[in-house]
C-alpha cells in the first residue's frame, strides 16, 4: 500500500537508506512534500484510492485537518529477502521518543507502532504542523511566522523488524513547520547499511 497526497505537490529529491538485517534487506525512501500552509491535510491508499487516510496524531484517526500549515514527509519501506525476493510476511515496529523540542510544545509521551507489510511494503508518515481553521482569519498570518520562527522537534525513531528485541536502524529526525530532514540515519545494532 502507497499513500498518496490529496494533491501532489512537488516533492524534493527522496532520500534512500538501506538497512540489511539477518536475510532481511530494508529499503527505505522517503519523499519530502512542499510545506502545505493552510490546505487539507489528507491521504489515500494505492489499495482504496476513495478511502481516506487523516493523519492526525501518532497513528491515530480522526478528522483531516481542513487548514493544515506544516511539513510532511512519506515513507516507504521495501523488504526483500538477501536474494532479492520480495519477503511474503513481515512487519515493522516503530518505538519514537522525543530527544528535543521547543519550549513552548507540550511534552510528548514516547510512541510506539507495529505495521505489516503488504506484498513487501509498507507506508508512513512523518507530519509536523497545526491545524489553524480555529485561529481567525487576520491573525493566521503571524501565527504561520511565529511558529515558523519558534516551533521545532527532534525526535529518535528506532524500526524493528518482525520480533526482533534490536533495532535494524535508528532514524534521527528535525520537525519544523517547514520542513522535515532526517539528521541522521544509521543502521541499529540488528543491522549494518548495505553497501
Amino acid at each position: 500500500m502507497a499513500l498518496l497526497p490529496m494533491a501532489l505537490f512537488p516533492a524534493a529529491d527522496p532520500q534512500q537508506h538501506t538497512f540489511v538485517s539477518g536475510e532481511h534487506v530494508v529499503t527505505m525512501d522517503v519523499r519530502f512534500l512542499e510545506p502545505y500552509v493552510g490546505k487539507r491535510l489528507v491521504f489515500y491508499s494505492s489499495a482504496s484510492p476513495t478511502t481516506e487516510i487523516c493523519a492526525v496524531r501518532n497513528g491515530e484517526s480522526g478528522a483531516c485537518p481542513e487548514r493544515f500549515v506544516g511539513a510532511v514527509a512519506i515513507v516507504t519501506f521495501t523488504l526483500k529477502r538477501i536474494n532479492g525476493k520480495v519477503a511474503s510476511t513481515g512487519s515493522i515496529r516503530e518505538l519514537a521518543t522525543v530527544v528535543a523540542q521547543s519550549p513552548d510544545l507540550p511534552a510528548h509521551a514516547p510512541f510506539e507502532l507495529t505495521q505489516p507489510f503488504v506484498r513487501g511494503i509498507l507506508s508512513d508518515l512523518q507530519v509536523f504542523g497545526y491545524d489553524e481553521s480555529d485561529i481567525a482569519e487576520p491573525a493566521r498570518a503571524a501565527a504561520r511566522k511565529e511558529s515558523q520562527e519558534r516551533t521545532w522537534r527532534i525526535c529518535r525513531q528506532e524500526l524493528y523488524l518482525n520480533d526482533a528485541k534490536k533495532p535494524f536502524a535508528i532514524i534521527h529526525w528535525r520537525h519544523t513547520v517547514d520542513r522535515i530532514d532526517i539528521m541522521q540515519a544509521q543502521a541499529g545494532k540488528a543491522a549494518r547499511p548495505s553497501g
